[in-house]
């Protein structure tokens, strides 16, 4: 439950908030979100807007420069003159000055409660606490097909870790669109590893996951709070087959690199012995699938499928780069 915006208010009033989008040519998207942001604003003094323009050539300028008269002196806007979001993120964590930063993507859009909720739970959880993770309902862009199971939702930003207020375990993570930070923690442990997440069309992922494991192992603490939720957009051409496939792929690759960031060290032999053993497994897995004969089982085994391939690929270009 949250509790009424004059409590939280008086009892936060040395927090303050900054909203964080990174954009970059998606002007109309960006609208929507300003938008819902600028009417919170109206009512939480503590909250302020920035906007990390990652070299867009459409009218964004324009749209925050509509934003900002409505709340004058609440939104800046930054340009990042490298592609990618994960920079783009760090580029606004550096220069802010706020206590907490709130992170949501730019075709995310707020509920009205999200910023009330975020100062509240840092109120009252404590020092300790780390990050809150905010739950992100689907927008579909299109007819969500039959194959696109709540597990598989998973991949496309959807998350719903249930209907109370309770800490994230070791083995789940938050999701970019919709987290915010407690500043000082966020910087301690390096901000957003530029050597992850999306660089412009690129579906390469687990820029968020690997700060959530950087926290974790500081032992900082990490929450759920779903009244802290966004609605997020999810495009028409998003919802087939071939993208399913090459999200998990990218996934499968950025978890090897990931991993290999959390225990430097590990000789090329390994990740050969990785690789090895990730083959083994896709052949089975194969052979799994050619099995199935229900719908939905089948579906489990072609997304391990993809995933287990792009592990394995990932493990062969560490054992021959070792670029961690």
């Amino acid at each position: 439950m949250v509790r009424p915006l004059s409590d939280i208010e008086q009892a936060s009033e040395t927090l303050t908030l900054e909203a964080v989008i990174c954009t970059r040519n998606r002007a109309p998207l960006l609208a929507r979100a300003l938008d819902a942001l600028i009417e919170q604003a109206k009512v939480v003094p503590q909250l302020s807007v920035a906007v990390v323009d990652n070299m867009s050539e459409d009218d964004t300028a324009d749209v925050v420069a509509s934003a900002s008269a409505q709340i004058p002196g609440r939104i800046r806007m930054l340009t990042c003159d490298k592609i990618g979001e994960n920079c783009s993120r760090n580029h606004a964590l550096n220069s802010s000055t706020s206590d907490l930063i709130a992170y949501i993507d730019d075709d995310a859009v707020p509920e009205p409660q999200w910023a009330v909720t975020i100062l509240d739970a840092f109120q009252t959880v404590g020092p300790t606490l780390a990050a809150v993770a905010g739950a992100i309902d689907p927008l579909w862009g299109g007819p969500v097909p039959d194959w696109l199971t709540p597990d598989i939702a998973a991949y496309y930003s959807v998350l719903d870790l249930g209907p109370n207020r309770r800490p994230i375990t070791p083995h789940e993570s938050f999701v970019a669109a919709n987290v915010a930070f407690r500043r000082d923690a966020l910087l301690a442990v390096g901000g957003f590893h530029e050597q992850l997440g999306r660089v412009g069309t690129s579906l390469f992922s687990n820029g968020e996951v690997f700060t959530c494991r950087a926290l974790q192992q500081r032992e900082w603490t990490i929450v759920y709070e779903p009244a802290m939720r966004v609605r997020h957009n999810v495009a028409a051409d998003r919802l087939t087959r071939t993208w399913l496939s090459q999200r998990l792929y990218q996934q499968g690759r950025s978890d090897v690199v990931m991993w290999a960031l959390l225990a430097p060290g590990r000789s090329r032999l390994t990740h050969l012995k990785d690789f090895c053993g990730y083959c083994l497994r896709w052949a089975w897995n194969l052979r799994r699938f050619l099995g199935r004969s229900s719908t939905e089982s089948r579906n489990t085994a072609l997304c391990s499928f993809y995933l287990l391939a792009g592990r394995a690929i990932g493990s062969a270009e560490l054992a021959i780069n070792r670029r961690c």
